[in-house]
């Protein structure tokens, strides 16, 4: 509730034992009690709880880290493997679940020195209180004032020494010749002061826009004529080919039209000719 763990190191890997942290200070040696003054005793430390059915029969199970018997104060550990000779002798508070527990085999893999203390430790990141059975606990005030920041620090503007140059000389004239000219050249006739260089403009402005406006006037009339023109031809080319269709049926009717009569002639000479 309080961030008291945000940041802590497991200062101490064992491996396949435990992982122990909670000391703010990461040697550890420091941690303070959270508990009020009723339930502590005059060296900031509680008392054990224990129960018979409850013990350190696999990994995952966190449990109070203490130095002997109700030595209680912020360090716990979390077990990785089954400790059965702990029984009795640090209090169980509570197990890691879901996937998390398959992330307990990486503290095995850590770099460790001397005392078991790893050469580049995990750490916890954040703790958040999910569900807090405890309606009369309140976060503590902080007794450390964050660290004020840092007041920003005004840059002097640095000033050239071109006299410690060799061409230093050289570099100055240049730089007051540079300070000299106009801050926008537009052309030869802004940076030279040659009188027989004109001024004004060669060509009028306005002038120049107006060609400017019937160019592109033009241009855009002369691509809507194209369009138009291509319309048209396509509609002309439609009416053609339709009418070429139109020819075309009318001739095979008249075709199919006289072979009909005649197959019709030809039928009925035969007839008359049977005749007796």
């Amino acid at each position: 509730m309080e961030g008291y763990y945000d940041g802590c190191i497991f200062h101490r890997v064992i491996k396949d034992f435990m992982a122990q942290t909670g000391d703010p200070t990461g040697t550890g040696k420091g941690g303070e009690c959270a508990l009020a003054a009723e339930h502590k005793n005059e060296r900031g430390e509680f008392k054990d709880e224990t129960h018979q059915r409850i013990r350190f029969t696999h990994r995952g199970l966190l449990g109070m880290a203490s130095s002997g018997p109700d030595t209680n104060k912020s360090q716990f550990f979390l077990t990785l493997d089954r400790c059965e000779w702990l029984d009795n002798k640090h209090t169980i508070f509570g197990k890691v679940t879901g996937n998390s527990i398959y992330n307990l085999n990486r503290f095995n893999e850590v770099e460790v020195g001397e005392h078991d203390r790893p050469t580049y430790p995990p750490r916890i990141l954040r703790m958040e209180v999910l569900l807090e059975p405890f309606d009369d606990i309140v976060p503590r005030p902080s007794a450390v004032a964050p660290p004020p920041e840092p007041a920003a620090k005004k840059r002097r503007k640095g000033v050239k020494n071109l006299s410690l140059l060799s061409f230093g000389e050289e570099a100055a004239n240049a730089e007051a010749q540079e300070a000299a000219l106009p801050k926008k050249a537009i052309a030869a006739h802004d940076m030279l002061s040659d009188p027989t260089l004109s001024k004004e403009h060669a060509v009028d402005p306005e002038e120049l826009a107006q060609k400017l406006r019937k160019k592109a006037t033009a241009t855009s009339f002369s691509a809507a004529t194209s369009a138009a023109l291509k319309a048209s031809t396509a509609g002309t080319s439609a009416a053609e080919d339709g009418a070429a269709a139109d020819s075309f049926e009318a001739r095979m009717r008249q075709q199919l039209q006289r072979k009909a009569a005649a197959a019709a002639a030809a039928a009925g000479s035969s007839a008359a000719a049977a005749e007796p």
